[in-house]
């Protein structure tokens, strides 16, 4: 009887051993799955990292240079306005002379 119970033993933890391993194969087996993943994530992150670098140099080199162009342009039509609004004021004068000499 004690070999018996021995022998149930054995198997026991026989089938306990089995059962273990392939939980331990197919739980190594995810996490190996798990981090072929990671790597796929790790290099979509880095692959979106450059497009975006791209992306910033593209608005550092195009578009700040278009928004100076403006900017510029701006500044120069402001001058010519002020130069309009001056010619425009001396002509108010002289229509005012004509006007006050007219009247006499």
């Amino acid at each position: 009887m004690a070999d018996s119970l021995e022998d149930k033993m054995y198997e026991l933890m026989e089938k306990m051993y089995v059962d273990f391993s392939k939980r331990f194969d197919s739980v190594e087996s995810r996490l190996s799955n798990v981090e072929n993943g990671l790597t796929k994530v790790d290099s979509r992150l880095s692959s979106v990292e450059n497009e975006l670098s791209k992306v910033e140099i593209n608005i550092d080199e195009k578009i700040t240079d278009k928004i100076r162009a403006l900017f510029d342009d701006r500044q120069v039509i402001h001058e010519k306005l002020d130069n309009i609004e001056e010619k425009i004021d001396k002509l108010q004068i002289d229509v005012n002379d004509l006007t006050v000499k007219t009247a006499y």
